[in-house]
């Protein structure tokens, strides 16, 4: 939870709370023996509260005059690339299984893939726009499930945002940071319930994450067991829980 340390008191606490939440009850889960299903549950679970917290904000942005950019169909976001916990891959994928059409997983199977092949070995410097796996149309297929480090993205000029696009650089754009400390606190707790159950706490690059999951057998329940099945879509800089 590194970008809170210069935060007033009362934000810092209130960010403390979220992330005890998340990591109480990503630990209750973990303790009844996780797996896809419940994985599921647990992160929609907290989706909401993170969407109630963002709601929030947003409203007291609204009432000051001051709104983001983002619209229904806006998408230059999604070519930058996505971190996830290993519970929301997981979660993710446990959504698409479920809920798309034969050819809608073939389709985000095959964009996995080859998102996967041009992103890995990269260093974050030489990362490139790439539509996530999960774009389609301009719009998130999986929007309701999308990833907490989506759900808190927030930016207040849509035009740097298209700058960053087609420059395929992390030239610097206005956001909204509370959001984003909303959501790191949430997916920091994650991690530390998965720590205290010595399983693998790594962040991940999403579309790599699921190359994953549709390539390999069992990849919830392997994970579940102690291996470490995601270690191919890591992110190549280590976060510290």
């Amino acid at each position: 939870m590194s970008r809170v340390k210069n935060k007033p008191q009362p934000w810092q606490n209130h960010l403390r709370g979220l992330y005890e939440f998340s990591a109480t009850c990503t630990s209750s889960v973990l303790s009844r023996g996780a797996d896809a299903q419940s994985t599921q549950r647990l992160i929609r679970k907290l989706d909401l509260v993170a969407d109630g917290e963002i709601g929030e904000f947003l409203r007291q942005e609204a009432a000051n005059g001051r709104q983001p950019d983002c619209r229904e169909g806006c998408c230059h976001c999604c070519y930058q690339v996505a971190s996830v916990t290993p519970l929301e891959a997981i979660a993710i994928f446990e959504y698409i299984s479920t809920s798309f059409t034969t050819a809608d997983l073939q389709r985000v199977r095959g964009a996995s893939r080859e998102y996967h092949a041009k992103m890995a070995g990269l260093a974050p410097d030489e990362y490139r726009a790439e539509p996530c796996p999960l774009l389609e149309n301009d719009r998130c297929s999986v929007h309701a499930d999308r990833p907490a480090a989506c759900r808190g993205f927030f930016s207040y000029d849509v035009n740097a945002c298209i700058a960053r696009r087609e420059t395929s650089t992390y030239s610097a754009a206005p956001l909204a940071i509370p959001p984003l400390h909303i959501t790191d606190a949430f997916m920091a707790g994650q991690m530390s319930a998965l720590s205290g159950k010595e399983l693998a706490t790594e962040y991940l690059i999403l579309g790599s994450a699921l190359h994953v999951l549709f390539e390999q057998d069992r990849v919830a329940e392997r994970f579940f067991a102690g291996e470490d099945v995601f270690a191919a879509a890591r992110m190549p800089v280590k976060v510290e829980v």
